[in-house]
């Protein structure tokens, strides 16, 4: 199953395992790492509490929970989360410095921090260790990816299809880097098969949002960033995407909803709960400003002025140089609408 990329039975089947036989170390393990392949990270995290708990010298858990911290969604980006995925895998190495899985995580997470050198050194020893291993070939990948060798990383991507080719976070990555290259039919099409091996993941579909809407088409970003937000509406940067898709079509109402759930929060008509993102730089200041602007295009300053104060009281030029801009010009604007409209004579 695992092979074949049916990861839900795979999981299935090492449930069913362990019911059979719970104390065996090794079918945790193995539920883990396929949970890992389908990005069920929280499942992962599950599983692998079992595994340390029958084996709390098991350096492979302690690099699975490091992998599954790093990349829980709305974790990834925060310091603390990161420090903890990296305190693990930290642990793993200590336990077993030879460990390939271990090697290849801590590869992708020194590539985040900006260390080139040791990132690649330590995808070099893991892909030594273990070259048909598929964590090695993605960590080698990544690095590539990371540095901007878009080439080098699809030639990896496309090694660690051989030894896998229906694990549906391969495709994203290769969508991703031909994105990067520009070359968006390309990149759209491997976004596809993502979709088509996990049709339940909202990732697919943001990443074909975001294509569509890096070269204008936010008519048929906006669709997609409609089915993200199905798939996932407690997700709130899936409101942001959708949101920004809407304004950049020129449909400022239907944006001011979905940019209220991504940095207040709110009730779906499901009744499940969106949790707001509080102001940081790059994406989510955009979603605040971009907010912002909306508002004042619609001469509602009353509500545009507390987000531009908020994104100014909260981060600087250095942080954000884009960020403050727009929201120093938000405000500028709303001064002037201001202005006219207190001289404009009473009829």
């Amino acid at each position: 199953f695992t092979a074949t990329g049916k990861f839900e039975r795979a999981g299935a089947a090492y449930h069913r395992a362990i019911e059979t036989d719970p104390r065996n170390l090794d079918y945790y393990l193995a539920l883990t790492r396929v949970q890992l392949y389908a990005a069920d990270y929280n499942g992962a995290l599950d599983s692998v509490a079992g595994a340390l708990l029958l084996n709390s010298d098991s350096a492979l858990a302690y690099a699975f929970r490091g992998r599954a911290l790093s990349f829980l969604p709305d974790r990834a980006a925060d310091a603390e989360s990161d420090a903890d995925a990296e305190g693990e895998i930290l642990k793993a190495l200590q336990l077993n410095p030879g460990l390939p899985e271990a090697l290849a995580f801590y590869a992708e997470i020194l590539a985040d921090q900006g260390s080139w050198e040791p990132a690649a050194d330590n995808a070099r020893q893991a892909l030594a260790l273990a070259p048909n291993l598929l964590e090695a070939r993605l960590a080698m990948a990544y690095v590539f990816e990371s540095t901007g060798n878009y080439d080098e990383a699809i030639a990896e991507y496309e090694n660690a299809q051989s030894i896998n080719p229906n694990v549906p976070a391969l495709y994203l990555s290769l969508g991703d880097n031909y994105r990067a290259k520009g070359e968006m039919d390309t990149a759209i099409s491997h976004y596809q098969k993502a979709i088509a091996l996990n049709p339940n993941s909202a990732a697919p579909y943001s990443r074909i949002a975001q294509a569509y809407g890096s070269v204008g088409e936010y008519g048929k970003g906006s669709q997609y960033a409609e089915q993200a937000v199905a798939l996932d509406e407690t997700n709130p940067r899936l409101h942001g995407l959708l949101g920004r898709m809407y304004y950049r079509n020129n449909e400022l109402e239907k944006s001011l909803p979905e940019f209220a759930l991504a940095i207040q929060g709110g009730a779906m008509p499901s009744g499940a709960q969106v949790v707001g993102l509080p102001p940081s730089p790059g994406v989510v200041a955009e979603y605040y400003y971009t907010y912002g602007i909306a508002l004042v295009k619609l001469q509602r300053c009353s509500q545009a002025r507390p987000i531009f104060d908020l994104l100014l009281a909260t981060l600087t030029a250095d942080q954000d140089e884009i960020a403050v801009f727009n929201a120093q010009e938000g405000i500028n604007q709303c001064r002037a609408l201001e202005a006219g409209a207190a001289a404009t004579p009473t009829p």
